[in-house]
């Protein structure tokens, strides 16, 4: 397969200069009293802005329709009622929206007339570029504020639905959502203190009292397209959208330590356990002599360092991965889709690389440490770890690329790599661009700020 990707191709580095910087940051945390009170910022986006956008989220939706999937939270909704997984086969996943066809079009002709709400949770995986555009956008404020344990991530709301189909509820606890509103159509938001909500529940369930007794007591924020509205966590709410439009929301939650300890412990079975291991076990016949555990304790794929480490220990190691994993990835907690998974790249076939140029993705950074200990050295890029063994021209390759300026790879090589061969330095570009972690630029593409 070539590899100069189109829609690779597309996703340069960005060098416009946006509203949305340190300054406009800065005015923010002060307007939302550090992420404490809701708020609506008007005319942040320029139309291109919100155009560029809603093409990126026409790729996920394309993306997610091609994997025919709702393993990330995908939910469609057709006159208030949610669509079953034989719905969305025959009608979303049958008919993807074409290159070119806008968001909107292409809603007309899955739905018709018909009231819709799609809600979809880690777009930032299935739309590259859409990842890219946000990460940018938030870069001051996670300077500022720092990345949040359980890392970044997305939910994206289209279509004409009325109120929220989930109804008046409340985010988990820890939950920040900065709404960047695309469109066309407007959005009105309402609001319940926490107190205030449960006073006029007067101890009866949610579902059993009317909307229309609740809504004369909350507070309404209507925004429009290149508006931002943000809420905090402990707000009850419901939306209502009632013309076509699209909302990309960035969730900064800093979430319970409990919550934060599971997902290590999920981070911890994916890297160290075996779970492909399909073997049957045997019951145990005496409490004075066990025999499972050796059989459970097979599948751990644990060497000789770690297994040294005190429990504690240990799982403090899988947080510090679990830490170079978001940082490489501008803080989102999902990988992106590999250039194999959306386009069939081989990484194997390095040798296309050859005489090419690349830049790293701004705002990403591939990260690294030494393992001295093991001889091994770990790179982190978009959120994947990658392992090799240690040379510090690996090192000074990922330290040129960090500077972030476009590269041509026949250079590079002849430059860095004096031991090792160029073509581990094709290779190791290779599962980096993989990644997403690079990019190719054209020739005349040189590196802007």
């Amino acid at each position: 397969m070539d590899t100069l990707i189109p829609e690779v191709i597309s996703a340069q580095t960005i060098t416009t200069k946006y509203n949305i910087d340190d300054a406009w940051w800065e005015q923010f945390l002060q307007t939302s009293n550090n992420l404490t009170s809701t708020t609506v910022v008007k005319d942040v986006m320029s139309d291109t802005e919100c155009g560029e956008m809603e093409t990126m989220v026409v790729k996920a939706i394309r993306e997610i329709c091609k994997l025919k999937t709702d393993a990330y939270g995908f939910r469609a909704y057709q006159d208030g009622k949610k669509m079953n997984w034989q719905q969305l086969e025959n009608t979303v996943f049958l008919q993807p929206p074409g290159l070119g066809e806008s968001l909107e079009d292409w809603a007309k002709r899955i739905f018709e007339d018909k009231k819709f709400g799609l809600i979809i949770n880690s777009g930032e995986k299935f739309s590259s570029e859409l990842a890219q555009r946000l990460a940018i956008y938030a870069s001051p404020l996670l300077k500022k504020m720092g990345i949040p344990l359980n890392g970044l991530h997305t939910t994206i709301f289209i279509g004409n639905y009325g109120k929220t189909p989930l109804g008046i509820h409340q985010d988990h606890t820890g939950a920040n959502v900065i709404h960047f509103h695309l469109g066309p159509g407007g959005k009105i938001m309402y609001n319940w203190e926490e107190g205030l909500f449960k006073q006029l529940l007067n101890g009866r369930e949610k579902a059993d009292v009317p909307l229309e007794e609740l809504l004369p007591h909350a507070k309404d924020y209507p925004f429009n397209r290149g508006d931002i509205y943000f809420m905090p966590w402990n707000q009850f709410h419901i939306g209502q959208s009632d013309e076509f439009s699209v909302g990309v929301t960035l969730w900064f939650d800093n979430h319970t330590r409990r919550r934060v300890l599971s997902n290590i412990f999920d981070s911890w079975k994916l890297q160290y356990v075996d779970m492909e291991d399909m073997n049957i076990i045997m019951p145990e016949k005496s409490m004075h002599e066990l025999h499972g555990f050796q059989d459970i304790g097979a599948v751990l794929k644990m060497d000789e360092r770690l297994k040294q480490k005190t429990f504690p220990e240990f799982l403090k190691t899988v947080y510090e991965e679990l830490m170079y994993s978001l940082f490489s990835n501008a803080g989102w907690s999902t990988c992106p889709l590999s250039l194999t998974q959306e386009f069939a790249y081989d990484e194997d076939n390095y040798e296309n690389l050859d005489n090419k140029i690349v830049q790293l993705l701004h705002p990403f950074r591939i990260l690294y440490r030494h393992v001295e200990e093991e001889g091994k050295l770990h790179l982190f890029a978009r959120g994947s770890k990658i392992e090799f063994n240690y040379h510090p021209e690996i090192v000074a390759l990922v330290d040129k690329l960090n500077e972030g300026e476009a590269l041509d790879i026949s250079h590079i090589a002849h430059e860095i790599f004096s031991e090792m061969p160029k073509e581990v330095a094709l290779y190791i570009l290779s599962l980096l661009y993989n990644r997403r972690s690079i990019t190719i630029v054209a020739p005349h593409e040189s590196d802007p700020d």
